[in-house]
C-alpha cells in the first residue's frame, strides 16, 4: 500500500514540475513581448526617422554655467550662460535653427523652445508611449512630436535634446503600424501560449487518469480482492470450528443418554464411555485451540482494516486537492476566454479604423485578418480546453464515487470483523461450558 501512494506522490510531482515547466514559459512569453515591442520600435522606426531628421544637434550645459550645442562631430556654439528668469539662455538657441530644443534639469519639468515658431516657449509635460530610450510627446493640442535623445545626462552635466516635428498625420500613421505590429506580437504569442497551455493540460489530464488508475488499481488488490479471500478463509475456519461444536454437543448428549439409562452399564460399556469421554475432551481443546487461532487472525484483519482506514483518508486528501486543482484551472480558463473576447473586440474596433482609413488600409486590413484568424484559432483551443476540464472534473467526481464506495466496504468490513469476534467468543463460552460439564460426569463416573 505504500509502494502505491509513493506511485501517486510521483506522479503529482510530475504534475509540479509540469506547472513549473509552465512558469516559466508564461514568463518567457512576457519578457520577449516587452523585448519584441522594444526591437521593433527601435529598428522599424526610430533608425529611418533619425536619419531624416535635419540641423540635428545636442546641447550641453555644464553645472557652472558652460554650455554648447552641436551638429554631430561640429562644436556649432559655445560660452558660459546662467539660466535666467526670461529664458535669455534659450535665446542663445534661436540662432540659424529650424528644429526644436528641449532643455531639462533633474527633477523639474522639461522646457522646449519651438524652432518652427520662434514667439512660444512651452513648458510642458511629458509621457512615454512607447517605452525604451525614445518617445512620443503630446502637446496640449494632441500634437504628436517624436523625442529623440542624442546624449543621456550625468550628475556632472544638464543635457538639452533636440526633437523633430512631425505632422499629425504622419506621426499618427507611424504610431498605429508600430502599435499594430506590437498588438500582432501580443496575439501571436498568446496564442503560442494557450497552444503550450493546452499541451501542460493534456499531460495534467493523462497523469490525472494515471492517478485514477492507481486507486482503481489499489482498491481492487489491495481491498477488495483481499477483504474477499479473507471471508472465504474465514467462512472456512468459523465452519469447521461450528462443526467440531455440534459433533462435540451429539457426543455429549450421547454419552449422558447412555450414562443416565444404565445404572448397572457392564465394564465394556463403561470403558467404550471412557473412550467417547477422552473424545469429548479432546473436541473441546481443539474447539478452544482453533478459537484462540482465530481470534488472532480476527486481530490481524483488524489492524489491516485500520491501514485500509488511513489509505482511505489519504485517497480522500489526494482527491480533494485534485478537485481544488481542477478549480484553479476551470479561473484560468475564464481568464482565457475573457482575453480571447478582448482579442476579438480589439479586432472589431481595428476593422473600423480600417474602413476609415479607405484605400490607405490594405495593409492595415491584413493585420486586420490575421487578428481574426488568430482570435477564432484561439478561441477553438479554448473550447477543446474546457472539454477536457469538463471530463477531469467527471473523473474527480468518479474517483469520489469510488472513495465513498471504498468506505462503505470498510465500515462493513469492521460489522462483519466485530459480529464474527461475538460469535467466536460464544463458541469459546460453549466450549467451556462442555469442559466443565464433563468434570462433572468424570465425578459421577467415579462414585
Amino acid at each position: 500500500m505504500s509502494n502505491n501512494l509513493i506511485k501517486v506522490h510521483s506522479i503529482r510531482f510530475k504534475i509540479g514540475l509540469a506547472m513549473l515547466l509552465s512558469l516559466g514559459i508564461l514568463i518567457a512569453a512576457y519578457v520577449f513581448i516587452q523585448q519584441y515591442s522594444f526591437e521593433s520600435y527601435e529598428k522599424g522606426f526610430m533608425q529611418d526617422e533619425l536619419n531624416s531628421i535635419a540641423n540635428s544637434f545636442y546641447v550641453t550645459i555644464s553645472q557652472d554655467g558652460d554650455f554648447s550645442y552641436s551638429s554631430k562631430d561640429k562644436i556649432l556654439k559655445s560660452g558660459k550662460n546662467t539660466i535666467n528668469s526670461d529664458n535669455s539662455l534659450i535665446e542663445n538657441f534661436k540662432e540659424g535653427t529650424k528644429s526644436s530644443i528641449c532643455i531639462f534639469w533633474e527633477n523639474e519639468p522639461c522646457l522646449f523652445y519651438d524652432g518652427f515658431d520662434n514667439s512660444k516657449i512651452y513648458d510642458k509635460t511629458w509621457k512615454s508611449v512607447m517605452g525604451g530610450e525614445s518617445l512620443f510627446l503630446v502637446d496640449e493640442n494632441n500634437n504628436y512630436s517624436l523625442y529623440v535623445p542624442l546624449k543621456q545626462p550625468s550628475t556632472s552635466e544638464i543635457v538639452g535634446m533636440i526633437y523633430a516635428r512631425k505632422s499629425l498625420d504622419d506621426a499618427g500613421e507611424v504610431f498605429e503600424k508600430t502599435k499594430s505590429k506590437q498588438l500582432v506580437s501580443i496575439v501571436v504569442i498568446f496564442f503560442v501560449v494557450l497552444v503550450e497551455t493546452f499541451c501542460f493540460l493534456k499531460i495534467i489530464f493523462s497523469s490525472f487518469r494515471r492517478v485514477t488508475g492507481q486507486i482503481d488499481k489499489m482498491v481492487d488488490s489491495d481491498l477488495e480482492l483481499e477483504f474477499e479471500e479473507r471471508d472465504l478463509r474465514r467462512n472456512d475456519e468459523i465452519g469447521d470450528l461450528a462443526r467440531a461444536a455440534f459433533d462435540l454437543a451429539n457426543n455429549i448428549k450421547d454419552a449422558y443418554m447412555k450414562l443416565y439409562q444404565s445404572s448397572g452399564i457392564s465394564i465394556k460399556d463403561r470403558e467404550k464411555l471412557g473412550y467417547q469421554v477422552q473424545h469429548i475432551e479432546s473436541s473441546a481443546d481443539n474447539i478452544l485451540f482453533n478459537e484462540g487461532h482465530i481470534s488472532k487472525e480476527l486481530d490481524k484483519i483488524s489492524d489491516k482494516n485500520k491501514d485500509a482506514t488511513l489509505f482511505v483518508q489519504q485517497i480522500s486528501v489526494v482527491n480533494s486537492r485534485d478537485k481544488d486543482y481542477i478549480e484553479e484551472i476551470e479561473r484560468y480558463l475564464q481568464a482565457i476566454f475573457a482575453i480571447t473576447e478582448e482579442t476579438r473586440l480589439v479586432s472589431l474596433g481595428a476593422i473600423v479604423e480600417a474602413t476609415k482609413l479607405g484605400d490607405d488600409s490594405k495593409g492595415y486590413v491584413d493585420i486586420v485578418d490575421r487578428l481574426q484568424v488568430l482570435s477564432k484559432q484561439a478561441e477553438d483551443n479554448a473550447y477543446a480546453i474546457d472539454d477536457l476540464l469538463k471530463s477531469m472534473k467527471n473523473l474527480n467526481e468518479d474517483n469520489t464515487d469510488r472513495i465513498k464506495d471504498l468506505d462503505s466496504l470498510r465500515e462493513s468490513e469492521e460489522g462483519h470483523i466485530f459480529n464474527t469476534s461475538e460469535y467466536l467468543n460464544n463458541i469459546r463460552l460453549e466450549a467451556l461450558k462442555l469442559n466443565r460439564v464433563l468434570a462433572e460426569y468424570k465425578k459421577v463416573e467415579k462414585s
